[in-house]
């Protein structure tokens, strides 16, 4: 089953006698407008939740499968779980069949989400993927419920999030030893409108990227920027050195400089970066093409080549892009910002980082590439 890259499915059922806690929670923040008036923005497109339970396996190989789930999960960094407590009966299906699945509540579910499937008394949930976004309350899966399935059965979406250290307790007066799961759900990716503005330290923490991607990464390279460029590239591959598969860059001021294909040899990357930091040729000699002082600087050629980069390079997995200059005005040669904003809109995520002290040099980003749900403009966010 398609669960996020490097998760762990912690599929093993509660314990109902000991309740489930369910926590939402909203982020919300105070952000500046292009006017210079306030609005408060929510910084998550849904509460984020947070599960609270206890898995009290009955035998030694169940209680070998459950602590061993934990633990790839929490030191994966990674983990998928159903939510419990949540969901609802399917109120018709068929057992070996894919089709004709229909539930009271399949409202928010859409095609490639992961679902579970339980049946009361079962150790482990079932893991399923929804085939077609359900317009009623058919429900269609890429595979079939299990043979020999009746009666109740339940459906519930899979939370992907992370998983504290796994620890035993005893449960009530059975004396039994049960595992204690305390789950928190990745926040789902903010949506400022379209017309506002975050400033750096607003947006650090909101939100992390996915757990694996492909970065591209726009590098200023004139004047005092441009060694901060290749320095901000490499923080960027060292915080995210376990969840970038692949990367590329390019360096600008009036022109494109070095274009390094998008390549899954991230270290190579990383080498060529600290040989720029170190004034190490032929490095240096290619990320700089010019003495420097160019303004305003060419940021939509280099985000043309971010766009070509990742449409040359075939990956499922999701497309960043970061760029990083010195200005938050820009110039352009050969691309044009309509073509170029189109491009980035098909991608993922892309963060444009600049200084918007005083005004800006050429022709505004903010007016020209406004924020949306995928386009931000703040820094790449540190991992969360």
């Amino acid at each position: 089953m398609p669960l996020p890259a490097n998760h762990t499915f912690v599929a093993q059922a509660p314990d109902w006698r000991g309740g489930i806690a369910d926590t939402p929670s909203v982020l919300t923040t105070i952000a500046d407008s292009l006017t210079g008036a306030e609005d408060r923005a929510a910084w998550w497109t849904r509460p984020r939740r947070s599960l609270r339970y206890l898995v009290t396996p009955r035998t030694v190989e169940a209680s070998v499968q459950a602590t061993e789930a934990l633990r790839l999960a929490r030191t994966g960094g990674r983990a998928s779980v159903p939510h419990w407590g949540r969901g609802n009966v399917l109120t018709a299906f068929t057992a070996s069949s894919d089709l004709g699945i229909t539930a009271s509540r399949v409202h928010g579910l859409a095609a490639g989400d992961m679902v579970a499937i339980h049946r009361p008394g079962d150790a482990l949930a079932t893991l399923r993927e929804v085939a077609t976004t359900p317009t009623t309350s058919t429900l269609t899966l890429t595979s079939a419920i299990p043979a020999g399935w009746a009666g109740t059965v339940w459906l519930a979406r899979v939370l992907h999030g992370r998983v504290d250290e796994p620890s035993w307790t005893r449960a009530g007066q059975s004396g039994r030893r049960s595992l204690n799961v305390n789950f928190t759900e990745f926040p789902v990716a903010p949506a400022p409108a379209a017309n506002w503005l975050a400033e750096a330290t607003d947006v650090s923490h909101l939100w992390g990227p996915p757990p694996r991607f492909v970065l591209y990464l726009c590098l200023d390279e004139t004047g005092s920027i441009g060694e901060g460029g290749a320095q901000r590239g490499l923080d960027l591959i060292t915080l995210y050195a376990d969840r970038i598969a692949a990367i590329g860059f390019c360096s600008f001021g009036d022109a494109i400089r070095k274009n390094y294909a998008i390549t899954a040899s991230v270290s190579t990357v990383a080498d060529y970066l600290q040989d720029v930091v170190d004034g190490v040729s032929p490095a240096v000699d290619e990320f700089f093409g010019d003495d420097g002082g160019d303004t305003p600087e060419n940021g939509v050629d280099a985000l043309a080549a971010a766009v070509a980069a990742h449409a040359a390079y075939v990956s499922d997995l999701p497309r960043l892009v970061a760029l990083k200059t010195d200005t938050w005005g820009f110039a352009h040669q050969a691309a044009s910002p309509a073509t170029v904003l189109a491009g980035l809109t098909a991608l993922d995520g892309v963060w444009l980082e600049f200084n918007r002290n005083g005004s800006p040099d050429g022709t505004s980003y903010a007016a020209t590439f406004p924020q949306t749900t995928k386009l931000r403009h703040s820094p790449f966010p540190d991992p969360i």
